[in-house]
């Protein structure tokens, strides 16, 4: 018996043993057999119903007799015992789903619903499987077609889904109207800062932007937005908008240069009837730009200011030349990382590791 097995159906039907197309014969019997088999149900069908399917309005005298050779017949060309005999009524194609086209896209479609989906690799591998109509060589009934359709639809809004840039948005009153607003990206909605902890180690899996509210409270008074742009400061590279219902008292460079955002948008309001027109906007230009050597711009920017501060607050506690030495030596180590390294995760960690040593920054 032959080890190497395959049977397509997602285009005309094949059958592939050993590496090697096997013929049908020419036979639409056959051919309609197979496919039957292959798109049915993975418990097989039963005897009755396939005399019915296959020869249905003429029938042959013998119908089961007539079956039953058909089988014999499908065995010798390299089935073998993987289409084992009648049993309990039913026929059925034994083979594992990854060995029958249609069975692995079924399977990878409700593996979407499982706590391991599928890898984009996964995903394009079932997806290629679809080589045109299902069996439209055998003329079968459309039924037997729709579950390999539904499993294909499902598969390509997964992929669409997926091709979408990320959106995270932390938001406890209007993040909802933001998602909507920003129909054309993959947007996850959180409401608390609980939340996010749980997904604050993954962002650079999942998300490619993050739009985060200052005040996560209903007093609208806290600014525990901070907390979560410092977390994706210190562990991602993904680009973020911290966001406010209303102008912060006095200039936002402060904040946009400590926790390294691309910008600080003001809401004009939590209202559901806010415009957040020029938000959209924001995230379009934030997501069809390189964001992340914008931002390592601003690092290297920023870290002639920290070196200042740094020499400033050596000299405050009396500080001499080799402290302040020891201190440039780090200034241009961290440099030389954003300079020559280029990521933004590489260049954060250096500036906060710097920023905690000289600044006494919790950075």
């Amino acid at each position: 018996m032959a080890d190497d097995i395959r049977v397509n159906v997602l285009g005309p039907v094949e059958l592939i043993v050993d590496g090697q197309r096997v013929g049908l014969g020419n036979s639409p019997i056959l051919t309609k057999l197979l496919a039957l088999l292959a798109l049915g149900p993975d418990a097989g069908l039963p005897a009755l119903r396939l005399v019915s399917l296959v020869w249905g309005d003429r029938p042959v005298s013998d119908a089961t007799g007539s079956l039953q050779q058909a089988m014999r017949r499908l065995r010798k060309m390299g089935l073998g015992d993987r289409l084992p005999p009648e049993r309990d009524g039913q026929y059925r194609l034994d083979l594992p789903a990854d060995q029958v086209d249609a069975r692995s896209l079924r399977a990878t479609a409700a593996a979407l619903d499982s706590d391991t989906p599928p890898s984009d690799a996964e995903l394009d591998a079932a997806l290629a499987l679809w080589r045109g109509d299902p069996a439209a060589d055998a003329g079968i009934h459309v039924s037997f077609v729709a579950q390999a359709l539904a499993a294909r639809d499902r598969l390509q809004a997964e992929r669409r889904r997926r091709n979408k840039p990320r959106v995270l948005i932390l938001d406890d009153k209007v993040g909802e109207k933001i998602a909507n607003l920003l129909g054309d990206y993959a947007c996850t909605v959180l409401v608390t800062i609980e939340d996010f902890w749980p997904l604050a180690d993954r962002c650079d899996e999942l998300f490619d932007a993050a739009l985060v509210d200052l005040h996560l409270c209903d007093e609208d008074v806290g600014a525990e937005g901070l907390a979560v742009v410092d977390a994706l400061r210190q562990r991602s590279s993904v680009p973020t908008v911290l966001m406010s219902y209303r102008p912060q008292q006095g200039p936002v460079d402060g904040l946009i240069q400590r926790y390294n955002l691309y910008d600080f948008f003001v809401k004009g309001g939590n209202s559901p009837k806010a415009d957040f027109t020029r938000l959209r906007e924001l995230v379009a230009e934030m997501l069809s730009t390189e964001a992340g050597e914008l931002l390592v711009r601003r690092l290297d920017q920023d870290l002639v200011r920290c070196e200042h501060r740094a020499a400033l607050r050596i000299r405050r506690q009396g500080g001499g030349d080799i402290a302040t030495r020891n201190m440039q030596q780090d200034a241009d180590a961290v440099r030389s990382v954003i300079r020559t390294d280029g990521t933004l995760t590489s260049a954060r960690a250096a500036m906060a590791s710097f920023n905690r040593k000289w600044l006494l920054e919790d950075a």
